[in-house]
């Protein structure tokens, strides 16, 4: 698997996570600045994930309303087992969806005045900030990607969104996890 990841994009981030037994969210918010390859140490005390986006408008129910879902009418055809299932079918689909509740707030990711969610960094999950010791054979790893990151970046020029990722996009920004597992 690391020799496949070797020559691809970021390819360091596999060798890294897999070594060092990061989760996703810290592999793709680790930042240089936690980064000692001298002492060969990575401090883990970010990672990166997505926050809910809140609703920005006076009336966050209107706003929603073309995706509240509605209840199934009574007998639905539609959610219901089909003839050509097989007899283990165990498929959520095939029961009608729960309806939104009455005055139903929620559909802010598809708000167009919403605010507060995104990509953002956050300390990892419980007490875990720690400083990991990296084995020898990643040093050199990692002491030649910002190489290839600046030369990213300088041909990126005013689009590069510097925000001192180890692992990022040819535009610097962060990596969400969506195209993070995509690309596994």
């Amino acid at each position: 698997m690391l020799k496949a990841t070797e020559d691809r994009r970021n390819g360091a981030r596999w060798s890294l996570a897999l070594a060092l037994g990061l989760r996703q969210g810290e592999a793709l918010g680790l930042r240089w600045s936690y980064v000692d390859l001298d002492a060969g140490t990575v401090r883990v005390w970010w990672q990166l994930s997505r926050a809910n986006w809140r609703h920005g408008c006076a009336n966050p129910h209107a706003c929603g309303e073309r995706f509240h879902r509605k209840p199934c009418p009574k007998g639905c055809d539609k959610h219901r087992h089909r003839d050509d299932c097989p007899a283990d079918c165990l498929v959520k689909s095939h029961t009608c969806p729960e309806p939104c509740p009455p005055r139903c707030r929620k559909h802010a990711a598809r708000c167009p005045k919403r605010r507060g969610g995104g990509l953002t960094f956050r300390q990892p999950k419980g007490k875990s900030k720690r400083t990991i010791v990296l084995p020898a054979e990643l040093v050199p790893l990692l002491k030649a990607h910002p190489a290839a990151q600046l030369s990213e970046r300088l041909k990126a020029g005013s689009i590069w969104q510097d925000h001192d990722l180890v692992f990022c996009p040819e535009d610097g920004r962060q990596i969400p996890r969506d195209d993070d597992w995509r690309d596994w």
